[in-house]
């Protein structure tokens, strides 16, 4: 089960509001900052070609994370499955799975036996890609009472590669082709319409309960007025394209 906090934050964190971030996080005595940790993460989203698992509401991804420690790159890839639950006042819970792959088989005995059987069926259909998000991720690791908390700042955008392509889709591919090995998501992102633009807070316990992670969700709201979001960045996606 995933459980986490979702809030929309202005036009986009800058390097300035990370450290606002963690200087807020280490000024409350109730709060330990343990690690700061920098990922850019591209997810795919996929769906069979006649969209069973959308009409089931079952989101599938198939994400890349990449992060740097001591100069050394490191990349992840991991499928992850996300269904039921509900979403208010910026809490979000829902059951989730996730595989990380290129270790053998995946062990998709642990995935809900229904979830499987419809996966397995939208593969013998095809599956395609729906959308991407590309993800500038900052995590502030905390903790707070018995729990390890994260808190994530996002900054990030939209882009559909494949299907019913906009102009403003073709135009941040485009900037991908041209991009070099020194440019970053940062960079692509300056020059992307608002409307593909992702700026958002994500509080998510790594262990621990969910009165701990209230507290921090609740002190960072207020201390910078983030606006709670009901709206998970599939269901964006979805409203975007589809």
């Amino acid at each position: 089960m995933e459980v986490e906090y979702k809030f929309l934050y202005k036009d986009g964190v800058e390097e300035s509001d990370i450290r606002s971030f963690v200087d807020a996080l280490e000024a409350n005595k109730e709060i330990r900052v343990s690690e700061i940790i920098f990922r850019d993460i591209v997810t795919k989203y996929l769906d069979s070609i006649t969209g069973s698992l959308r009409k089931e509401k079952i989101a599938v991804r198939d994400r890349l994370e990449f992060h740097n420690v001591d100069g050394s790159w490191h990349r992840r890839n991991i499928l992850s499955f996300k269904w039921g639950g509900n979403a208010e006042g910026g809490l979000h819970a829902r059951s989730e799975v996730e595989f990380e792959l290129g270790n053998g088989p995946i062990p998709f005995d642990k995935l809900d036996p229904d979830i499987y059987r419809r996966f397995a069926e939208a593969e013998r259909e095809g599956l395609e890609e729906l959308f991407v998000t590309v993800v500038h991720r900052v995590i502030i690791l905390v903790d707070h009472g018995m729990s390890t908390i994260e808190v994530s700042l996002d900054n990030g955008f939209y882009v559909k590669n494949e299907g019913i392509v906009g102009e403003e889709d073709r135009k941040i591919s485009k900037l991908f082709a041209e991009a070099d090995g020194n440019t970053t998501t940062m960079d692509i992102l300056k020059q992307v319409h608002p409307s593909r633009k992702i700026s958002e807070v994500e509080i998510e316990f790594r262990e621990g309960n969910v009165d701990d992670l209230k507290y921090v969700a609740d002190f960072l709201a207020k201390k910078f007025d983030l606006i709670p979001n009901d709206i998970s960045k599939y269901q964006r996606g979805m409203e975007l394209y589809f």
